[in-house]
């Protein structure tokens, strides 16, 4: 016989862990609950000849349930160390950077079987476990996975803010300068640009790096002369003429050329220079 107590007073983890043990198919498994001096215990018999499959359920049902109820506390742990420095609404941010980046299999995956072989090592050595005091000491590894990704995420937080104050300080100069034109055609396909005035002239573009050196501070790529030249223009509206439902550029122009900006696919200029490909 084998017997596994698990020991916590969190309500959650219980309800969890007592459903997922109604579930095992394996007989010779019994299940009480007693609640004694500091913590609530799950108690746990086994009977049987199968130690290893025994051992095996309930490390899958611990895994599950620190994933499902524990993982949220250890990443914000994580950034509460380490990212002291940062609001709580950044520090909720970075969080949500975060959950982007958790989703890739293979990371689902080791994270999974990091914690799986943490509990299985301590269910051979141990007959007791106090939860939460293994999750927060007993999962090196598992933190460290988690630690890199949490890294990742405060990278992609800090990226974002820079590109949303970036947004800000455009639109703060465009709203602030005179416009030059009163309509702007800006066709748009396969990487390729043309700006058109409202009688369908080609807009020469800017193509003076030292005008656009503020856009970009590594390299100048064909976006950054059409961006220059926008922005020196400031046209009261900006007609986008593109069939890619979503681009990072033209959402760009969104954002900076907000309340001027009207999107279409489907005008004659839109068949004439996106649909049959003419483009300069």
């Amino acid at each position: 016989m084998k017997t596994f107590c698990i020991k916590t007073n969190n309500p959650k983890a219980i309800e969890f862990i007592n459903k997922k043990l109604e579930k095992i198919k394996l007989n010779g498994i019994f299940v009480s609950n007693a609640s004694f001096a500091v913590y609530k215990n799950i108690i746990i018999h086994y009977n049987g000849e199968q130690i290893q499959k025994f051992t095996y359920s309930i490390s899958k049902i611990l895994t599950e349930c620190i994933i499902c109820l524990y993982e949220k506390n250890l990443i914000f742990s994580l950034i509460n160390k380490n990212y002291f420095y940062f609001s709580s609404y950044e520090r909720e941010k970075i969080y949500e950077h975060y959950l982007e980046h958790s989703t890739e299999d293979e990371y689902i995956h080791n994270k999974k079987e990091s914690i799986k072989s943490a509990v299985s090592n301590y269910l051979n050595d141990n007959n007791k476990m106090i939860l939460d005091g293994f999750v927060m000491f007993r999962l090196n590894e598992c933190i460290s996975l988690l630690d890199e990704v949490v890294d990742l995420s405060v990278n992609s937080f800090l990226l974002e803010k820079e590109y949303i104050e970036f947004i800000y300080l455009l639109r703060v100069y465009i709203e602030s300068k005179f416009s030059a034109l009163e309509l702007v055609h800006f066709i748009y396909h396969n990487d390729n640009c043309l700006l058109l005035d409202q009688y369908l002239n080609v807009i020469p573009v800017n193509r003076d790096i030292d005008d656009i050196r503020y856009l970009s501070d590594i390299t100048f790529c064909n976006n950054d002369y059409f961006l220059s030249t926008l922005l020196h223009i400031s046209p009261q509206k900006l007609i986008i003429h593109c069939n890619e439902e979503d681009n990072d550029f033209v959402n760009t122009l969104k954002l900076i050329f907000l309340g001027r900006v009207e999107c279409c696919s489907e005008c004659n200029i839109c068949s004439l220079f996106v649909n049959n490909n003419i483009l300069i």
